[in-house]
């Protein structure tokens, strides 16, 4: 009777091994759902990356390439754009453009009606604004368009030299 007693535990033991080994299998499945998961969302974004470069990698060609000097300046007058022309028409390279706020490159009296036109028309218009930047050039902004992205404004602005 002895060997009928420890039978009895010994098959609620084996039992138990193959509960857990269920639950291991189970686990090891879903960890091979997850890493499959976890590579797929990765190449994803990896494509998604790539869209993106090429998309900004398109639209500094567009702005390059556009006759007309354009900037685009942020919310807080920050330029983030400025295309080669714009470049020549402020007589500076379009790296020291990038990030200056627009409003020092006019002169200052200049400044505080620019300033009071753009927060007056927020939308866009197509009012030629004759301004004067700090060396004395002669400019007309033409158009101003508000551009949202990532939830913010930002004015993308058409520049032309006085003649």
């Amino acid at each position: 009777m002895n060997g009928e007693a420890e039978h009895p535990d010994w098959r609620s033991q084996l039992e138990a091994l193959e509960r857990k080994n269920r639950l291991l299998a189970e686990g090891i499945k879903q960890a091979e759902r997850l890493r499959q998961l976890w590579g797929d969302a990765v190449q994803e974004l990896k494509h998604a990356r790539a869209e993106l470069k090429a998309s900004r990698e398109f639209l500094e060609q567009v702005l390059t390439v556009s006759p007309d000097p354009l900037l685009v300046v942020d919310r807080h007058g920050r330029i983030l754009l400025a295309n080669l022309a714009a470049s020549r028409l402020m007589e500076s390279p379009r790296e020291k453009l990038i990030g200056r706020q627009v409003l020092r490159l006019l002169d200052a009296r200049e400044r505080r009606r620019i300033l009071a036109l753009f927060r007056g028309n927020l939308g866009s218009g197509k009012t030629e604004v004759m301004v004067r930047t700090r060396q004395g050039k002669r400019l007309v902004v033409a158009e101003w368009s508000l551009v949202r992205h990532a939830g913010h404004a930002h004015h993308a602005r058409q520049l032309r030299s006085a003649l």
